[in-house]
């Protein structure tokens, strides 16, 4: 029987700026159950700052200025507004010239 250790830490991304997309962008996500790529909608796209919080104090592990990403923002009456980097299926954002049998063939998922 092999015992997982529990995380020490947790990720999240904070927006700072909010953008409103040119064109129709959607997220990426991978159905684990169907071993597929799926898309949803992009409502709008936000500059994110990645932060890494130690579980038991809540205080910053690591901020750095390279810590920054482009993120999918959607919305959900369930949830209200949700950065798509966070889910654990996450695998990219879909821009509108872009396909996703395109997308999947630069192999950019990690799933």
């Amino acid at each position: 029987m092999s015992s997982k250790k529990a995380p020490q830490s947790y990720t999240r991304f904070i927006p700072q700026a909010i953008i409103v997309p040119p064109g129709t962008w959607h997220t990426v996500y991978y159905d684990e159950e169907k071993k597929e790529h799926f898309v949803s909608r992009v409502d709008l796209l936000a500059l994110v700052q990645e932060k890494t919080y130690h579980i038991h104090t809540t205080t910053p592990i690591k901020d750095s200025e390279d810590d920054w990403d482009i993120a999918g923002l959607e919305y959900t009456l369930g949830d209200g507004w949700v950065v798509a980097n966070e889910s654990h299926n996450y695998c990219g954002l879909l821009p509108p010239e872009m396909t996703l049998l395109d997308w999947e063939r630069q192999g950019d998922c990690h799933h």
